[in-house]
């Protein structure tokens, strides 16, 4: 298993709880959560088939 990849969360006292929505962060963590699941089901399918 390769090693996750670090995502940085802001936490509710950093300077980025100042913005209205983090908008940026919710759709870098759908990429990655996409990328991640794509990449792990072609594997799974090419190691069995």
């Amino acid at each position: 298993m390769t090693t996750p990849i670090p995502v940085p969360i802001p936490s509710a006292n950093s300077d980025d709880a100042t913005t209205p929505i983090p908008a940026v962060q919710i759709y870098y963590l759908a990429i990655l959560s996409a990328l991640y699941w794509a990449h792990w089901n072609n594997w799974g399918r090419s190691g069995l088939e």
